[in-house]
């Protein structure tokens, strides 16, 4: 009696060029979608918490980085203002246009304050399942 429940070889080798057509599809896909998120990301060199609704106070500024060229120290309080669009994109270090700045009142460690203007370095990264 014949087994009629094994598939031929040529079923087989039919769906693997399947399968590797559609990884093919799947991975051509993200490398575009990563090259086009790595344009969307920005970095102002800087960690800092929310004090308050409006304010960031800095905890630690990259040497060298955006808020390190600005004059931003640790302890320093960025604020941003409610209805500025432009302070809120830069919140969230994303979507920013090619060559964005934005001027952001500073409140300094020593209590003085000034206007600073972060301009944004761009950033690769991979997307996580957060993004």
């Amino acid at each position: 009696m014949k087994n009629s429940m094994k598939p031929k070889t040529w079923v087989r080798v039919v769906n693997a060029i399947l399968a590797m057509a559609v990884v093919a599809v799947v991975l051509g896909n993200y490398a575009r979608a990563v090259k086009a998120v790595e344009l969307e990301r920005a970095s102002l060199g800087l960690e800092a918490e929310w004090i308050g609704g409006h304010a960031k106070q800095i905890k630690s500024v990259t040497p060298g980085g955006p808020a390190d060229r600005a004059g931003l120290r640790a302890g320093d309080v960025l604020r941003f203002g409610p209805n500025r669009e432009s302070d809120w994109v830069l919140v969230g270090y994303r979507n920013m246009p090619e060559g964005f700045s934005a001027p952001l009142p500073v409140r300094h460690a020593d209590g003085s304050t000034s206007t600073v203007t972060l301009v944004p370095d761009s950033v690769a990264y991979l997307p996580t399942l957060n993004d």
